[in-house]
């Protein structure tokens, strides 16, 4: 007997991930993809079966079932970090996002006020701006960067469609060129943002899955619209590297509709123990593992509109936890920290040590690290504290929209915008 031989067959080492910011929710982003290297990409189809229950005189329960309401739930496996692409997953679960880059030449002046999508900008200056440049708009918690688009003059900055303008500016606004690095800081978003948004909805992403498979039409990839992360796990191991995993929901699967490029970023992966521990504003050598683990309530809302799938994806609170391992333990601050609920500042900054456009830098912080455990623990010839707890709303740890947030991540690389 002859075998059969099965083919085609799909390597998974083919498979490859794409994400970009969607500018309509739900509408599958269509430019502006970037590749992030996962370890696992587990997609789980969510479609509700709907059963006929009703009895009939027979001795069996289910009479039918028909297809009800169907998103997707998928989760990415613990994956190296990379300071550049991190970005798009942590403007998707925190939602408030402003970012500064380094001063170029030339300078602008924008007289009047500046709202939230704006066309060309009316400018006072001597030279026009370079399509294709980045321009800082504002400063502090209204600063953002734009790409200039084509036509602008010494009147009026044509902005590109790929990078509308975010925040309400008041009165005269400076406006810098400038250049790598760039500094990104993403915070928890609350009603008072000067997008003029008060629904606290971060921006939605599409992500594409590459996996070759024939399910998925001609240019073999899963295309996942209106993605929303609700988890977002952080983690600094000193054997490793800085990874994170997660977990998103979304939209039912679609066949893309162009093939997926590829798309990697130059900067490499951070070992961890290049990184430094600060715990209440004291720099803490003996702290092997830490972790952020940042969740968000993410509820698919199905309505009676015609769709199979939920008209929202809505999100709710967005909470953090932390997790710490002192080993060895050279005192109890760790014990004390808990027993007298010091809450202490906990800050995690992670480089890879080099300058100007090629420097990479990660930073967590958070202001109230309130721990909920401090248990010792006896390793291979040292005492240690395995310490987990929870970040505290504070009114430090917040962006441009305000209020209250349990912590802030700072990014610093050549990315001019999420």
């Amino acid at each position: 007997m002859v075998a059969t031989v099965l083919s085609p067959v799909y390597p998974v080492t083919d498979r490859f991930v794409n994400i970009a910011r969607e500018t309509i929710t739900g509408t599958p982003a269509a430019a502006g993809f970037a590749s992030i290297p996962v370890a696992g990409f587990d997609p789980d189809p969510k479609l509700q079966m709907l059963e006929d229950k009703g009895l009939r005189g027979a001795m069996t329960s289910i009479f039918d079932l028909q297809p009800g309401p169907y998103w997707g739930e998928t989760s990415i496996s613990a994956s190296p970090l990379f300071g550049d692409t991190i970005g798009h997953i942590l403007y998707n679960i925190f939602g408030d996002y402003t970012v500064v880059g380094t001063t170029g030449s030339p300078t602008f002046t924008a007289p009047g006020g500046i709202v939230p999508g704006a066309g060309p900008i009316t400018i006072t200056s001597a030279t026009a701006a370079v399509a294709g440049t980045f321009i800082q708009i504002g400063s502090g918690t209204t600063s953002e960067i734009v790409t200039v688009g084509t036509g602008s003059t010494v009147t009026s900055i044509v902005i590109a469609a790929a990078t509308p303008i975010r925040f309400t500016h008041t009165g005269s606004t400076a406006i810098t060129t400038v250049v790598a690095p760039f500094t990104h800081t993403f915070s928890i978003l609350n009603p008072a943002s000067s997008t003029g948004s008060v629904s606290c909805q971060p921006p939605t992403h599409t992500l594409i899955d590459r996996n070759q498979t024939a399910g998925s039409a001609g240019f073999y990839a899963d295309v996942y619209p209106y993605g929303c992360f609700s988890s977002v796990k952080l983690t600094g191991a000193a054997t490793g590297l800085l990874t994170w995993e997660g977990s998103f929901t979304s939209w039912p699967q679609q066949a893309a509709t162009v093939a997926p490029v590829a798309s990697w970023s130059s900067a490499r992966s951070i070992p961890a123990w290049k990184g430094t521990s600060t715990v209440g504003g004291t720099l803490v050598p003996n702290i092997t593992d830490w972790g952020i683990t940042l969740t968000r309530t993410v509820e698919p809302i199905p309505t009676v509109d015609g769709q199979q799938a939920p008209s929202v994806i809505a999100r709710g609170p967005l909470d953090a936890t932390f997790d710490l391992t002192y080993d060895p333990a050279v005192d109890q601050s760790a014990l004390n920290n808990y027993l007298n609920d010091v809450q202490p500042s906990l800050l995690w900054t992670t480089t890879n040590g080099l300058s100007g456009a090629s420097l990479v830098s990660f930073s967590v912080t958070g202001l109230l690290g309130a721990s909920t455990k401090a248990q010792l623990k006896a390793d291979k010839t040292q005492f240690g504290y395995s310490v987990s707890g929870d970040l505290v709303g504070n009114t430090t740890n917040v962006g441009n929209s305000g209020g209250y947030g349990p912590v802030q991540v700072v990014l610093i690389n050549a990315v001019p915008s999420y």
